[in-house]
């Protein structure tokens, strides 16, 4: 009896001696907030992500055999594109519609000088003056401003470049036929607020116009357009 109580003493004894060893302490390192290395590692994650999503859209748009490129004037219109690039899928929208109506309007604006010089030669009075081709000109130049508001839209299309750009393309026109009518009405009008200084005659203007559209036509078809 005695040996048994010994030998359970020992035995509690080792118990208590084990449970009281220390014990190791692990610990965590910390890594400071603007370590160079995780910033890396987190910007490598995040062009990684961008990258799979530019990849979808990719897929979904694939590039276009030179979209809108096939607008260019013709007897009755004037037509053109134009294209912008950016980051931004907004931006390059709206740079690619005001590149392609600056595009027209520069064609307009041409036309409507050769018509000031060619009206003010003919019919500005007997004593025709450059204020008198200013007055025509401005006038015009309004209309063209009206009729770039209204200008219809023919193509706008988009994709996704190597860098992850957005290149977007649009296309837009002006019917000559309307654009000889605002004019003719608007010349009209200048004419009576003139006070004659303008002798205005609405059939040899329209003439005009005519012929100095085919100038124009001729000269874009020599240009190769």
């Amino acid at each position: 009896m005695l040996a048994m109580i010994a030998f359970a003493g020992c035995g509690s004894n080792k118990q208590a001696t084990t449970s009281n060893q220390p014990q190791p302490v692990v610990v965590t390192p910390k890594i400071p907030a603007d370590d160079p290395d995780i910033a890396a590692l987190d910007k490598q994650i995040a062009l990684a992500k961008k990258q799979k999503e530019l990849d979808r859209i990719r897929d979904e748009h694939q590039t276009l055999p030179d979209p809108c490129g096939e607008y260019y004037d013709d007897e009755d219109y004037y037509r053109d594109y134009g294209l912008a690039t950016s980051l931004n899928k907004a931006s390059a929208q709206s740079m690619s519609i005001d590149v392609a109506k600056e595009n027209i309007r520069k064609h307009m604006a041409e036309f409507v000088q050769a018509m000031g010089t060619s009206y003010r030669n003919l019919y500005a009075g007997s004593n025709p003056n450059d204020d008198i081709q200013r007055k025509i000109e401005g006038r015009m130049l309004q209309t063209v401003e009206v009729m770039m508001n209204s200008a219809e839209k023919l193509c706008q299309v988009y994709e996704i470049d190597t860098r992850g750009n957005y290149v977007y393309y649009a296309a837009f026109q002006v019917s000559k036929k309307d654009f000889k009518k605002e004019l003719t009405d608007d010349l009209n009008q200048l004419s009576k607020e003139e006070k004659l200084d303008i002798d205005f005659r609405e059939q040899r203007f329209q003439k005009m116009m005519d012929e100095r559209f085919e100038e124009q036509m001729e000269a874009r078809r020599k240009a190769g357009y």
